[in-house]
């Protein structure tokens, strides 16, 4: 009765599943946030928006690479970064960033997951927060 008033909803899922994936979704959401007028920034520090690949771990010795939670970097700055992932990171939880092709001077930092939105289906917004200030690779001269 159900599958008559709403159509076959196994089929429609798995269509869409079939045609869009994680990464189709990130790549939706760097183009969105690429789009962004800068003058809506209003953060006094230099930022980068170099699009690294990072892997967010458990800061835990003991929980690490249990369960890590793979995204993009939207933005970087000294005190802090904002990723898009296809997983939440849980808000006040510390975490080891692995960042590849980072646009600071290491590739791990240790920072606390601050806030968490959803964008959409299996699509995140986070914004972490350095324990110290980290430079830019930009900023050395």
């Amino acid at each position: 009765m159900l599958s008559s008033m709403f159509g076959n909803a196994g089929t429609t899922a798995e269509s869409v599943d079939a045609q869009t994936t994680a990464d189709d979704l990130l790549e939706d959401l760097l183009q969105a946030a690429g789009n962004e007028s800068q003058e809506t920034n209003q953060r006094s520090a230099s930022r980068s928006t170099d699009r690294s690949s990072i892997t967010i771990e458990a800061a835990s010795t003991s929980e690490r690479g249990q369960r890590s939670i793979e995204g993009h970097l939207r933005d970087a700055g000294c005190g802090g970064v904002g990723t898009l992932t296809t997983r939440p990171p849980s808000v006040g939880n510390v975490y080891l960033l692995n960042i590849e092709d980072s646009p600071f001077t290491t590739d791990q930092i240790f920072a606390r997951c601050m806030h968490c939105r959803l964008i959409r289906e299996d699509s995140f917004e986070s914004g972490f927060a350095f324990f110290a200030p980290a430079t830019l690779q930009e900023e050395q001269v």
